[in-house]
């Protein structure tokens, strides 16, 4: 059965070490889009942090993001989908990571909110200066992210945090164990909580459902953790050359690195019919 979506993840995948899309990619997405294949993202970062993205790709009709909590349909700037912790179920995932050393990403209202004091030290936990200024720039900060939690009475897409060594990370998703969410990581020290049944590979298959394409349709390509369950949904599934060893075992190809243009050999292979 010929490939009729694309679903691509963001870091590690479709942008580059730089965390641009390639001139050639960008080719790519827009040849197979005027091919009637339907390329789209897949991501787990909330809106504010994919604007720049659907800029440099401006053809992209829709997305998943939030790790599946909302579904866009971007060339008519409205929701397909959201869903999300109520405030309550919310507070009490912050109030377990509160007590940890770690960046708390309390994603509401389209975007990530932080603690002022955590942000201006970024670079400690993610320990890369241009995503530390990145986070910098497309985040909301507060001098006392608990009074916004305290404050803030509507839905909330996702939690999502840095700490600064995996020991302090584990121990926290140990803790976060006690309540009844989903965990994942996306990076070497990170998590993020997500309610059940929303995820990345749910919320692909409803926006394949609502577009009438099949599982056996749908190629997704991912690199991390938290792409698992969007891989494995697919009918078919592809990791990038520097995902990790544990995604590349999961897959059905392993594709070139981020760094040497792997989507758009991806997506050259679908265009010719090769998978």
């Amino acid at each position: 059965m010929a490939i009729r979506m694309v679903a691509l993840d963001l870091d590690g995948t479709l942008l580059d070490p730089k965390m641009n899309v390639t001139t050639a990619t960008r080719q790519a997405i827009r040849k197979a889009l005027e091919q009637g294949i339907e390329v789209m993202v897949c991501t787990g970062r909330v809106w504010t942090e994919c604007c720049d993205v659907f800029q440099m790709v401006p053809e992209f009709r829709y997305a998943v993001i939030c790790s599946g909590a909302q579904i866009l349909n971007l060339q008519e700037n409205r929701k397909i989908y959201a869903d999300g912790f109520s405030c309550e179920q919310a507070r009490s995932i912050y109030e377990i990571l509160s007590r940890y050393d770690c960046i708390i990403d309390y994603g509401a209202d389209g975007t990530f909110h932080n603690e002022r004091a955590k942000l201006d030290t970024a670079e400690s936990y993610v320990r890369n200066a241009r995503i530390a200024n990145w986070l910098r720039a497309t985040h909301k900060v507060h001098d006392d992210l608990g009074q916004f939690v305290a404050e803030w009475d509507g839905k909330v897409e996702k939690i999502h945090a840095y700490f600064n060594n995996i020991a302090h990370r584990d121990t926290a998703l140990d803790a976060l164990r006690v309540l009844p969410y989903d965990l994942a990581t996306s990076a070497e020290v990170d998590l993020e909580a997500m309610l059940p049944g929303i995820d990345k590979g749910t919320g692909l298959g409803r926006l394949a459902q609502h577009l009438g394409i099949a599982r056996e349709e749908v190629l997704a390509v991912g690199d991390s953790g938290n792409d698992t369950k969007m891989l494995s949904w697919a009918g078919l599934s592809a990791a990038m050359g520097n995902a990790s060893d544990e995604v590349k075992k999961t897959v059905d190809i392993v594709a070139p690195g981020n760094d040497e243009d792997g989507v758009t050999w991806l997506l050259e292979k679908v265009m010719r019919g090769e998978l």
